[in-house]
C-alpha cells in the first residue's frame, strides 16, 4: 500500500477478511448488473470535479482498457485527456472507493503511484510528444488488488456502485497549492477472474472504410466513413492522411461521420479517423486506420531510340511512371541476339541495321501507354565514353599523359584519327592510328574534340568499311 487517503481501517484486519470479501464480490459480480454490463454510466457520472478522462497504455504505447488486479503498476502509462491546471509538471495516480449516497470528494482511497514528471519524451509514441498529463508507472506502484484490500467495496447490490472504483490523475507543481480537480476513469472489478475493466468513459472502437473499396484513380472522389462501436457516442472525427488533415473535423451523427476528398496523393496512403468524444459524453477517444491506394495511369519516360553495336553486348532499360508500377511489353522484330525481358532490351546483336519496335505499359489504370522506338545496331561503335584528366608537364611535374581509345564491332584492326575540322587535342598531345592519346601536356584547360575510327575493308565486292565517331573531352590541370 502507498499513502492511504482518509484511511480508517487496519491492514491487518482487512488482510484477514480479504478472502471473504473477494468471495462475496465474486457472487455480486455474477448477480449484479453493473455499469460495465449495461453500458450505462455509473450514478455519480459525470463527475463535476473531473476535467477529462484517463487513457491507459502498455509499455509499447498501445492503449489498454483492462488488466489484472495484481498488476503493478496498474498500467505502464496513464494519460489524462484534460489539462487540469496550466503549468503543472508532475502527475500522480490515485484510486478511490465510491460510496453510495456520498459525494465523490469525500471518498477514501490510496495513492497508486509516485509523482512523475511530464511531458515524458522517453515514453513510446504517441505519449512522447503529448503535452497532456502523463503518469509513468513503476514496478513498486500499488496494485488494484491492494486498493481493494484497503478499501473493499461494500455497496449494496443494485446500487450501481458495487464492484466499481474510480481512478484519478492529479497534477502538481512545486510552489503551487494542491489541486482539487483531476482527470478520471471508472473501472469494474471481476474478482473471480482477477481482472479490472474500464467502464467509464466507455472504450470505443472506430472502423474506417472507403468507397470505392481498395483503390481509386488519381483525382477521383473518395468517400471516407468512420463508424463507432456505439451509435450513442457523440463528438467529432478528424480524417487524416498520415499526419495531414483531410478537411475539418466532422460531426458524429448516429455513431458515424463521413468526408469526401479527391486530393489524396498517388501511392499507398495510410488513412486515419481520429474520434474525439464530446465533453461529458462518457466515451473514450479512438482511432481507425485504413491502407488505401491512389492509382495513376502509366507513361513511358525513356528515350524513343536506342543504339547497340554489332558483336558487343548492350542494354536499354524502359523507364515508366504510374502507380502501381506498370508492366512493360515489346512488340516488333528484334535483331538476332537481342531479347526483351522485365522492361530491359539486352544482348549481343549479330546483325546491324535499324529495327522499329513498340513498347507498351499497363498497370490496370486507363489509358495504357505506348511508345514507338527505333533500335539501331551499328556495325562499329566507339565504346570509350570519357577520358582521364591530366596535368601540365613541367620540371616539377614530370608526368606524361596517356589514354587508349576503344571500339567494338566491325572488322578489326581499327584505325583512329581526328575527324577533319575537329578542335585539336590539348597542346603537346597526339592521337596515334592505334587509338593512343599521349604526350606532354603544355597548357591547362578543357579541350573537346571528335575522334573517328574505321575498320578494315572487307574482301567483298564491292569492299565494305565501317566508320564511327564520338566527341570526347580532356581536362588538363
Amino acid at each position: 500500500m502507498r499513502n492511504p487517503i482518509h484511511r480508517v481501517t487496519l491492514r491487518a484486519i482487512i488482510a484477514a477478511l480479504l478472502g471473504a470479501v473477494l468471495a462475496a464480490s465474486a457472487c455480486l459480480a455474477a448477480l449484479a448488473s453493473t455499469a460495465g454490463a449495461t453500458g450505462t454510466a455509473p450514478p455519480w457520472e459525470p463527475d463535476a470535479s473531473s476535467v477529462g478522462a484517463l487513457v491507459f497504455y502498455d509499455a509499447s504505447g498501445h492503449q489498454v482498457t483492462s488488466g489484472n488486479l495484481s498488476d503493478s503498476p496498474v498500467a505502464a502509462y496513464v494519460l489524462g485527456t484534460g489539462v487540469i491546471r496550466a503549468g503543472d509538471t508532475k502527475a500522480t495516480l490515485y484510486g478511490y472507493l465510491p460510496v453510495s449516497g456520498t459525494a465523490p470528494g469525500t471518498w477514501n482511497g490510496d495513492v497508486l503511484g509516485s509523482s512523475t514528471v511530464y511531458p515524458n519524451t522517453s515514453a513510446p509514441a504517441p505519449l512522447n510528444t503529448s503535452t497532456l498529463p502523463v503518469e509513468t508507472g513503476a514496478s513498486d506502484d500499488e496494485s488494484i488488488a491492494t486498493l481493494i484490500a484497503d478499501w473493499p467495496n461494500h455497496n449494496a447490490l443494485g446500487s450501481g456502485y458495487e464492484n466499481l472504483y474510480q481512478l484519478r490523475l492529479k497534477t502538481t507543481k512545486p510552489g503551487l497549492p494542491p489541486n482539487t480537480r483531476y482527470d478520471s476513469a471508472d473501472i469494474s472489478i471481476n474478482s473471480s477472474a482477477g481482472t479490472w475493466t474500464q467502464v467509464y468513459p466507455a472504450p470505443t472502437a472506430t472502423t474506417l472504410t472507403a468507397s470505392p473499396t481498395g483503390s481509386q484513380a488519381s483525382g477521383g472522389q473518395v468517400t471516407l466513413t468512420a463508424t463507432l462501436s456505439s451509435s450513442s457516442a457523440t463528438g467529432t472525427v478528424q480524417f487524416e492522411n498520415g499526419t495531414t488533415p483531410i478537411g475539418s473535423p466532422q460531426t458524429v451523427t448516429g455513431g458515424m461521420a463521413t468526408v469526401q476528398t479527391s486530393s489524396l496523393p498517388v501511392g499507398t496512403d495510410t488513412l486515419y479517423a481520429v474520434f474525439t468524444p464530446a465533453s461529458g459524453n462518457g466515451y473514450l477517444n479512438s482511432t481507425g486506420t485504413l491502407s488505401y491506394e491512389i492509382t495513376s495511369a502509366p507513361a513511358i519516360t525513356s528515350a524513343n531510340s536506342a543504339t547497340f553495336t554489332k558483336g558487343t553486348a548492350g542494354s536499354f532499360t524502359v523507364t515508366t511512371t504510374g502507380f502501381p508500377t506498370p508492366t512493360v511489353n515489346e512488340t516488333g522484330t528484334l535483331p538476332t541476339g537481342v531479347t526483351f525481358a522485365a522492361g530491359v532490351l539486352s544482348g549481343t546483336p549479330t546483325v546491324s541495321g535499324s529495327f522499329p519496335i513498340t513498347f507498351g505499359a499497363a498497370n490496370g489504370t486507363a489509358p495504357n501507354a505506348t511508345q514507338a522506338v527505333t533500335l539501331t545496331v551499328l556495325s562499329i561503335g566507339i565504346t570509350t565514353t570519357s577520358l582521364p584528366s591530366g596535368s601540365v608537364y613541367s620540371k616539377t611535374n614530370k608526368v606524361s599523359y596517356s589514354a587508349t581509345l576503344a571500339a567494338s564491332g566491325g572488322n578489326p584492326p581499327y584505325k583512329w584519327s581526328l575527324v577533319p575540322g575537329s578542335t585539336p587535342l590539348p597542346p603537346g598531345l597526339k592521337l596515334s592510328s592505334k587509338g593512343v592519346i599521349s604526350g606532354k601536356a603544355k597548357t591547362a584547360g578543357t579541350y573537346d574534340f571528335t575522334v573517328q575510327v574505321v575498320d578494315k575493308k572487307t574482301k567483298t565486292k564491292p569492299p565494305a568499311q565501317n566508320t564511327a565517331t564520338a566527341t570526347l573531352s580532356i581536362t588538363i590541370g
